[in-house]
């Protein structure tokens, strides 16, 4: 929102340093007083139990990203971890996408993004990934720009084959093992 709200580069000073200001402001502050989001952690564990791998690309930094998971209860379900010191570039960017892609040694095409912000959509857009919108980050159906859209990760459950996750209907009944099909959330 910076780069909207004053238009300044958060990749490029004086955006780097407001951006390591917010996100340590975040953490001592407002992670506190935050709570999972509904259905969250059983989203992730029915993923897992389809054989997902999950994997978290956000353009929080490290710290940022393993205080939220602890947060919301699910830091041990994630295989991989991206953050945005991942990558040089932070969403819209697909940057980060490309390095939990490379970490995860998956390819576009067989990858689901769930995000909950236009910047989640968009970035995985334009790197080939399709992509699935929680409401449940503020944004409207519209304003996230997803091939689907969701109420938050319960209601994404209820429906997921009305989703990009359908497909892994398919890959459980004809792999019984480790699916080849990755859940990339995106925070």
């Amino acid at each position: 929102m910076l780069r909207e709200a004053a238009d300044l580069d958060i990749d490029a000073e004086p955006g780097k340093t407001i951006g390591r200001r917010h996100g340590a402001l975040f953490v001592e502050r407002y992670l506190p007083g935050l709570s999972s989001t509904r259905g969250a952690r059983e989203l992730l564990v029915w993923l897992r139990s389809r054989g997902a791998q999950l994997v978290v690309a956000t353009s929080a930094g490290e710290k940022e990203m393993r205080a939220c998971l602890r947060t919301a209860g699910v830091e041990d379900l994630i295989d991989v971890f991206t953050s945005s010191d991942d990558a040089s570039e932070t969403k819209p960017d697909p940057d980060i996408l490309g390095a939990a892609l490379r970490k995860s040694g998956r390819s576009a095409d067989e990858s689901v993004m769930i995000g909950d912000t236009p910047y989640d959509c968009e970035a995985a857009r334009r790197i080939g990934v399709a992509a699935i919108g929680l409401r449940s980050g503020g944004w409207h159906s519209g304003d996230l720009g997803c091939e689907a859209v969701f109420d938050d990760p319960a209601d994404l459950l209820a429906n997921y084959r009305s989703s990009p996750l359908r497909r892994l209907d398919d890959v459980a009944e004809a792999v019984p093992s480790r699916a080849s099909s990755d859940a990339v959330e995106a925070g």
